[in-house]
């Protein structure tokens, strides 16, 4: 459904979202002012999920190459973005606790910005476990972690067990974590792994 204009009938605004969506959009419009009309539509797809702005034929030859996963926000993006900031404020001398803190309120900002995509919350939950871990000292088991948090996704609603995007998305840890080592010392094992793992749900 396409419309001209939407008009607000009833309900209360929430302050939270909508400061965040104002944010989501100072960024897509910074990202098409400087790098183009061409390239900002196609940056602002893979780091904030907005596609709105994207020719359409741009979108439609990423599609057709395989590589259309580029352009939608990923388990990758949040994990590079939440484990990346946990390292460096390590690195930088933060304790666990603070540095798992503060790095998991950056991406819960990040995360409710982009809105709730099941890869997001596959992503999300899997991350709060692994800092979770870090900071509790104990050690992190990435099948209990991938296993709970499809607990929680199916918990939160059990159709997703009917949309692809969460046998993808679970397909791929599978792969890593089954396919992976049982092909040894492979070149492009992981890529491999996950192409193997998703081939029969594609």
């Amino acid at each position: 459904i396409w419309c001209d204009k939407v008009k607000e009938i009833s309900g209360k605004e929430h302050v939270f979202a909508e400061f965040l969506y104002g944010i989501k959009m100072t960024w897509k419009q910074a990202l098409i002012k400087h790098m183009g009309e061409e390239n900002g539509p196609i940056l602002a797809a893979m780091l904030l999920g907005e596609k709105s702005e994207m020719d359409a034929e741009v979108k439609e030859l990423y599609q057709k190459t395989g590589i259309g996963h580029l352009l939608a926000i990923s388990g990758l993006h949040i994990s590079f973005i939440g484990m990346g900031l946990y390292k460096l404020l390590r690195r930088g001398g933060l304790g666990y606790l603070l540095a798992g803190i503060l790095s998991l309120m950056t991406v819960s900002i990040y995360v409710f910005m982009l809105g709730f995509s099941v890869s997001v919350i596959r992503a999300y939950i899997m991350l709060i476990l692994r800092i979770g871990a870090d900071m509790a000292g104990r050690h992190y088991d990435m099948v209990t972690a991938w296993i709970l948090s499809a607990a929680v996704v199916i918990g939160i609603e059990p159709l997703y067990l009917t949309d692809a995007g969460f046998w993808l998305s679970y397909g791929a840890i599978f792969g890593i974590l089954f396919v992976l080592p049982a092909l040894g010392k492979c070149f492009f094992g992981a890529s491999l792994a996950v192409n193997i793992a998703l081939f029969p749900i594609l």
